[in-house]
C-alpha cells in the first residue's frame, strides 16, 4: 500500500496494521458558500505538522512516540488521501469506503477535511462498531438544514446527516451563527447545543463538564475549525467572531479523553488559498490542535 508524501508530523511511520491511529486525508470541496480552499487543508495540515514539536509540555512526555519502539517511530500512519470523481452522493460512498477500510477495535482514524459535508459518512463508517456513539460537535454554525443551495450534502447540512444517523446524541459547542431552520432542529431533536455566548459568564471548567455531561461513554468528535475564535485560526471559509479560545479548546479535548472513550475524530474547514500570510499560521496552529486530539484520543 502507498504511503501519503507527507506523514504526520514528519515523523517515520510504523506500518499501517501496527499503527495505532490512522489520518485519513479528504480533500473534498464541492459545496463551500464563501470563503474556497478546503480542498487544500489536508496537505497544507500535513506539511505544517513537520514543525510542530511532539514533546507536550502538559503531560510532559511525546504522545507522538510509539511506546514498544526503541526508535523514534511514530503511533500513527498517514494513509493516501481519498481521491474523488464525482461530487456530493458518489464522493460521500467514497469517504465511507476508505474510512471503513481503518475503524477498527484497537485502531483510531482521525480523518482531515475538507468541507464538513465529510462528517456524515464518517460517522457512518464507525456505527457498524459503536451503535451507541455520540457526536461533539465544535462548531460556529449549527449545519441542521436539510439542504443548501439545492444539496442535501452541502456543508450547510452536514450535521442534519448526522443526527439522521444518531438521532439526538448530537453535542454541540461554540455555535454563534444560526438560522431559523437549525433553530427549530435543535428544539425538534432535543439537542444539546451550547452556544458561544452563553460559555462567557461561566469559567471553562464548569461549562466543560456541563458538555460532557451531555455524552454517552463513547463519543465521536467533529472539530470544524471555525468554531475557534478567527483570531486562532483565521483561514476557514466563514470566520465567525466571538469563537472558543485556544487553551479552553484543549482544556475540553483533554477532558473529552480522560472521561469519555473518543472512538473517532475529525478536523475541517480549514481553509487554504497558499497567497495568504494567515494560511500558514492557520496549518500550523490546526496540525497542533490534531495533535492533541490524537493524544486525548489515545491516552
Amino acid at each position: 500500500m502507498s504511503r501519503s508524501p507527507v506523514p504526520f508530523l514528519g515523523l517515520p511511520e510504523p506500518e499501517p496494521e501496527s499503527a495505532q491511529a490512522i489520518l485519513l486525508p479528504v480533500p473534498y470541496e464541492a459545496t463551500t458558500s464563501y470563503g474556497k480552499g478546503t480542498a487544500k487543508g489536508p496537505q497544507a495540515l500535513l506539511e505544517a505538522s513537520a514543525y510542530v514539536e511532539i514533546y507536550d509540555e502538559v503531560r510532559d512526555r511525546e504522545p507522538a512516540l510509539h511506546p514498544d519502539s526503541p526508535t523514534e517511530i511514530s503511533r500513527y500512519w498517514t494513509a493516501p488521501a481519498v481521491e474523488f470523481t464525482d461530487p456530493h452522493e458518489p464522493a460521500m460512498a467514497e469517504i465511507q469506503r476508505r474510512a471503513a477500510e481503518w475503524v477498527k477495535p484497537g485502531q483510531f482514524l482521525l480523518s482531515i477535511g475538507g468541507e464538513h459535508s465529510i462528517t456524515g459518512p464518517l460517522i457512518a463508517a464507525h456505527l457498524p462498531h459503536y451503535p451507541d456513539v455520540h457526536v461533539l460537535q465544535i462548531d460556529a454554525h449549527c449545519d441542521l438544514r436539510n439542504s443548501y443551495e439545492g444539496s442535501r450534502y452541502s456543508h450547510a447540512s452536514a450535521m442534519a446527516r448526522v443526527v439522521e444517523q444518531v438521532d439526538n446524541r448530537l453535542t454541540q459547542v461554540g455555535i454563534r451563527s444560526i438560522c431559523a431552520e437549525d433553530r427549530q432542529a435543535i428544539r425538534e431533536r432535543r439537542l444539546h447545543t451550547f452556544f458561544a455566548h452563553s460559555l462567557q459568564s461561566k469559567p471553562p471548567q464548569q461549562w466543560i463538564q456541563e458538555v460532557i455531561d451531555t455524552l454517552g461513554p463513547r463519543v465521536y468528535l467533529t472539530v470544524d475549525v471555525d468554531g475557534l475564535d478567527p483570531a486562532v485560526v483565521p483561514a476557514t471559509g466563514t470566520p465567525e467572531p466571538g469563537g472558543l479560545g485556544w487553551w479552553e479548546t484543549l482544556e475540553l479535548i483533554r477532558a473529552l479523553g480522560r472521561q469519555r472513550q473518543i472512538v473517532g475524530a475529525d478536523v475541517v474547514e480549514l481553509a487554504v488559498t497558499g497567497e495568504r500570510e494567515t494560511d500558514r499560521r492557520s496549518a500550523f496552529t490546526v496540525a497542533k490542535l490534531t495533535y492533541q486530539i490524537l493524544a486525548a484520543a489515545l491516552e
